[in-house]
């Protein structure tokens, strides 16, 4: 029952948050699901490093097919450079558990998520709201 109702309230807020807010959201979710990925290879837990991993995978590949390469220009094809370097980079700690691949990754993303931080308040929530990717969805 509180299971439900904690989802109901992760509807709600994901609802009622503008877009950029929703991807700097996605970046915070990938960022924590790393880092429990880290534990869990430090654990020797294969089956949590590849939950945790396929969680990222989801929300990079949510993102990359959110980009609007007709209107993002160079932007758009830097932020799919990106996703399809993190990919790779999360392929390889799977298959390797390696840690540092992992990292790296976290530092891509903290760097992404800083820069979709600072652009929320440089243009504000309401023209920031119509300029971010459209397309996002939180089944994990």
């Amino acid at each position: 029952m509180i299971n439900r109702h904690l989802q109901t309230y992760k509807n709600n807020e994901v609802n009622t948050v503008g877009k950029v807010k929703l991807v700097i959201m996605m970046y915070d979710g990938a960022i924590r699901f790393l880092n429990e990925c880290i534990k869990k290879i430090e654990e020797n837990d294969i089956a949590g490093r590849g939950l945790y991993l396929g969680k990222v995978q989801k929300i990079i590949g949510e993102l990359h097919e959110s980009i609007n390469k007709r209107r993002g220009g160079e932007v758009a094809g830097s932020l799919e450079n990106a996703y399809n370097l993190i990919t790779t980079k999360l392929t390889h700690a799977n298959i390797n558990g390696d840690i540092e691949q992992i990292e790296q990754s976290i530092t891509i993303l903290e760097g992404l998520r800083d820069a979709w931080s600072t652009i929320s308040q440089d243009i504000g929530s309401e023209q920031g709201n119509n300029n971010a990717p459209s397309r996002v969805a939180l089944n994990l």
